[in-house]
């Protein structure tokens, strides 16, 4: 392709972080069926590990600090 796009990352708006493992999972599936012949390159997590002074539109009861368990 000369111009456009030609490849984009699905995008997880901060939420409950259990949504996370989901899109993750959906996400695995995604390649395991088409690799990466389709466009998608990846996922964009936004959040939750975001700053509550800076969350612009997230929602701040979504917003959460990291923990070991979390990022495990």
């Amino acid at each position: 392709m000369k111009y456009g796009s030609t490849s984009y990352l699905p995008t997880l708006i901060t939420s409950d972080f259990e949504n996370i493992p989901v899109a993750l999972e959906v996400l695995k599936q995604w390649f395991a069926t088409y690799g990466n012949r389709r466009g998608v390159a990846g996922i964009h997590l936004e959040g939750p590990f975001i700053s509550k002074e800076k969350k612009g539109i997230h929602p701040e009861n979504f917003v959460i600090k990291p923990t070991d368990s979390l990022l495990a």
